[in-house]
């Protein structure tokens, strides 16, 4: 017989130990974005089961922050860190989210876009233009969109990275 198979917790499972986890301290707490990426910061990633590291920020309480990142072991998250300050430029992502980024990552190489990628960030950017959650890769320098929702891919300027809300 041979021994089981370990599975291991997609993107959102992961990030679902974490909201539940911000949420024992800070019932009311909204998720704001969630930074993905692999510990190694020279590694480019090329799917989603290589991100070894997220960070979720979230508004709690009367405009404070909670920040949550993960340890050294992919389902293991660190104390929740508590930042008596407002988290700007986001709007809160409804939970849950109908994509993962698997997904969002498939329709980023059906879009073209198949060099890898840096860092993964999922949040809702508060522009006029954006009205829902997105998926953003940088890919090699380039910020690509993916909507959670409408599920179209395009490129961005950094500057709604850069929480300057330029396009």
């Amino acid at each position: 017989m041979s021994p089981p198979t370990e599975t291991r917790l997609t993107f959102l499972e992961n990030l679902t130990i974490a909201i539940n986890t911000v949420k024992k301290t800070y019932p009311d707490a909204q998720l704001y974005e969630v930074e993905a990426r692999n510990l190694n910061p020279s590694v480019y990633m090329h799917k989603p089961t290589e991100i070894t590291f997220l960070k979720a920020v979230f508004h709690v309480g009367h405009n404070a922050t909670a920040i949550i990142s993960t340890g050294m072991v992919w389902g293991e998250w660190n104390e929740v860190e508590y930042i008596p300050k407002p988290w700007l430029e986001d709007v809160v992502i409804p939970w849950p989210v109908a994509m993962d980024a698997e997904q969002a990552d498939a329709l980023l190489k059906i879009a073209g876009y198949t060099g890898g990628y840096k860092v993964i960030t999922l949040r809702h950017p508060l522009h006029p233009d954006f009205d829902e959650p997105y998926y953003i890769f940088n890919v090699e320098g380039v910020f690509v969109f993916v909507g959670v929702d409408d599920k179209k891919v395009f490129v961005g300027d950094s500057g709604v990275m850069e929480g300057r809300g330029a396009m």
